[in-house]
């Protein structure tokens, strides 16, 4: 591992699960964890529903089904609207950014680009309870034998270029820190 890389300087930020608990349903969420569903088997039928690629018309077809709406699932949403409701109550992610690509020659209909900012992303991984320590950004070395002859690369990390940027990178703080220390200094 290279020393030193990839340290955490602070813990003061944002979680996923601080701005879960921070949002206006988290008072419902204390008594139960699947709010805005009735109950985790609720929650396990949307999430089949809504990741299914059933059309809204397909959604209220099935659940207008005697067997689901009558007999033996008790939902608390009724129809497709209503699931929809339920799920926008969820918490979000990094939202979708649109952008018309302006061209020098007119086409049908306009071009769109759809997009994620990126940085918005890496913070909501970052900040997942998930990926808590499953994240690594430390170059390393690997060899076959503790006499270090032979190095393995199985990905970028245990690359050569990963452990180059790193050794630049340590140069620009040591280069920064001297400057913010000795103003002046070439």
């Amino acid at each position: 591992m290279y020393e030193g890389a990839g340290t955490c300087y602070a813990q003061d930020g944002v979680t996923f699960l601080d701005l879960f608990d921070a949002d206006e349903y988290a008072e419902h969420r204390k008594e139960n964890l699947f709010y805005p569903f009735a109950s985790r088997e609720e929650w396990e039928v949307a999430n089949f529903l809504l990741c299914s690629p059933l059309s809204m018309a397909a959604i209220n077809q099935f659940l207008g089904l005697p067997m689901v709406c009558i007999h033996q699932l008790k939902l608390s949403f009724h129809n497709a609207k209503e699931l929809q409701s339920c799920a926008e109550m969820l918490p979000k992610g990094p939202s979708w950014k649109c952008q018309t690509i302006p061209l020098l020659n007119p086409t049908k209909s306009p071009i769109q680009l759809f997009w994620r900012d990126p940085m918005e992303c890496l913070e909501s991984l970052f900040s997942n309870p998930l990926f808590h320590d499953q994240l690594n950004f430390v170059p390393r070395r690997i060899y076959t034998t503790s006499a270090q002859l032979l190095c393995v690369y199985s990905e970028w990390l245990t690359s050569d270029s990963a452990w180059e940027i790193q050794v630049c990178m340590d140069c620009v703080s040591i280069f920064m820190l001297s400057h913010l220390y000795h103003p002046g200094t070439a």
